[in-house]
């Protein structure tokens, strides 16, 4: 279904593309064209929006927006990765890109992003940043608006796939003294950016019944591995266990060098996000690119521990909702 409407949409824009490319150099697109670019969008999907902006690379940027819809960001890749290569004309991106600091409406009150300011706290445990942002015409919006209004300053600072990379807990304020300027809020997150490494494991025995020993990922983000919609669930049988049904300390000696070699073997076709070790197995979740390569390193890993009893499950899990089990 989203791919019809897909082709349909690239057809379309190979004819228009560069009437758009004209309207924007002269200032404002017409109204008419303004409504058959929505339209287009809508057939995909009636939740999807759209942006014009400068490009990265290119003149102009065609992109769509997802407002951190993980359905609609899954759309708007497959979008991205039907269409044309990018050009000196067009490039084109399945999110959000930044707008700059310019004044918008929100629930009748206008919002001058010059006046807003943030306050950051980085929490090293999940790799995201803590914000705090203010501004005193949040006075006037209720709760929900003013999260709204945040959000859309967040986006115009930093792009839609940078606010769900590295956002954290948000929060607002009226206090319009507290913090930094919003545009500085891009430097320090790249700063902090280049610290993370996507790993960062932390004990969960208590997300399980009985003696086990869990450990999860809290670092690894969704939007980083878009192109791995497969979930994985690969259980190890120990081959010696104590009273509590883990793995003598031999025994899981051995099963952690296996599975050092499974992630060896899978490379960037994957990534783990949980383990758990108890009543004598240990399973690895994990969530992988679909096709051959995954399915060759798997095999090729199995007959390497053939005196074990292994099972594994692949199911398709595109919104990565089996990772909520470790929330």
């Amino acid at each position: 279904m989203f791919q019809d409407a897909i082709e349909e949409f690239w057809e379309w824009w190979a004819e228009v593309r560069t009437e758009v490319a004209t309207q924007v150099r002269d200032g404002a697109l017409s109204d008419d064209l303004i409504d058959d670019i929505g339209d287009r969008v809508w057939r995909i999907h009636p939740e999807l929006e759209w942006q014009l902006t400068g490009g990265i690379d290119a003149t102009n940027s065609l992109n769509l927006v997802s407002g951190g819809t993980r359905l609609l960001r899954l759309i708007a890749e497959l979008w991205r990765r039907m269409g044309p290569a990018a050009d000196a004309e067009w490039e084109h991106h399945p999110a959000r890109l930044p707008f700059g600091l310019t004044p918008f409406e929100m629930g009748g009150t206008e919002i001058d992003p010059s006046e807003g300011r943030f306050t950051a706290k980085w929490d090293e445990l999940y790799e995201r940043l803590d914000l705090t942002i203010s501004h005193p015409a949040f006075v006037e919006l209720t709760d929900d608006e003013a999260r709204d209004a945040a959000i859309h300053l967040l986006d115009g600072t930093l792009g839609e796939d940078a606010v769900e990379r590295w956002m954290g807990i948000l929060e607002t304020s009226t206090d319009a003294g507290a913090g930094s300027p919003l545009f500085t809020l891009r430097s320090d997150i790249d700063g902090m950016a280049a610290a993370a490494t996507g790993e960062s494991w932390q004990r969960a025995d208590d997300q399980y019944d009985g003696v086990v020993v869990a450990r999860v990922n809290r670092a690894v983000k969704w939007i980083d591995h878009i192109s791995k919609p497969i979930y994985g669930e690969l259980t190890i049988t120990a081959l010696a266990s104590d009273d509590d049904g883990l793995p003598v300390p031999l025994e899981q000696k051995r099963i952690d060098a296996s599975v050092a070699a499974l992630g060896a073997a899978l490379g960037d076709h994957a990534v783990f996000i949980g383990m758990a070790t108890g009543e004598g197995e240990h399973t690895v979740h994990f969530f992988c690119e679909p096709g051959d390569a995954v399915e060759e390193a798997l095999r090729v890993w199995r007959e390497q521990e053939d005196n074990r009893d292994i099972t594994i499950e692949l199911i398709p899990d595109e919104q990565w909702t089996n990772a909520e089990q470790w929330d």
